[in-house]
């Protein structure tokens, strides 16, 4: 195993077909050199390396295995940014497609699980990294989206809650300021009813292209 290269295991890779049960299956007979190969010395190494911890990561997500995916993404990318470092080779940041699909099945891993914070910051950072990328933008909004229904949703709830009890204690609350206090509440859900309508109204679009 000591005398194993990333080209070793890399021709070894290829010469199967990359399902993803053979993926992490391969993955895991390989753990000991994975786990401890850190001696990247150009830039062809590192990207194998990279293109290989990519078909793992995505084959962990294709298996519904999210937390996992992103574990697996947080330290091997912490491996690869510093082999991008100690290589001077920032621009493999951006110009190496298997670097940016490990961040975009962690962002996707993220909103399955319903991390939406998480996942807006990656498809935030997805979308610097390549603009004219469709499907990084898209699904930023589909996650600004659920994170901001979320949000709507306890506001209908907490809406409900105060108009509720503002009706049952009709006894103890002066009648001007409980009519006040019931008008502000409407007039939020209101507002808050056109806000979700205009989100819907925009990922409507997005899902449309237009």
């Amino acid at each position: 195993m000591g005398n194993l290269t990333i080209f070793d295991i890399y021709g070894e890779f290829r010469s199967n077909e990359p399902d993803p049960d053979f993926i992490i299956d391969f993955h895991n007979k390989n753990a000991i050199f994975f786990n401890n190969y850190r001696s990247f010395a150009s830039d062809e190494e590192l990207v194998l390396y990279i293109q290989l911890t990519d078909a793992y990561v995505g084959s962990l997500y294709t298996k519904d295995r999210f937390n996992a995916a992103i574990d697996e993404a947080d330290i091997n990318l912490k491996v690869i940014d510093e082999a991008i470092e100690n290589l001077k080779a920032p621009l493999l940041k951006t110009q190496c497609k298997w670097y940016y699909d490990i961040l975009f099945v962690k962002a996707m891993a993220s909103y399955r699980l319903q991390d939406y914070n998480a996942a807006e910051a990656l498809f935030e950072n997805l979308v610097l990294i390549d603009p004219q990328n469709d499907n990084f933008f898209n699904w930023l909004q589909y996650t600004k989206f659920k994170s901001r229904s979320r949000s709507i949703h306890m506001v209908y709830i907490v809406c409900g809650i105060l108009m509720f009890s503002a009706i049952f204690l009709k006894n103890i609350i002066p009648p001007f300021a409980r009519i006040s206090f019931a008008t502000a509440i409407l007039l939020i859900f209101v507002l808050v009813k056109i806000y979700e309508m205009w989100m819907k109204r925009s990922l409507r679009k997005v899902k449309n292209g237009n």
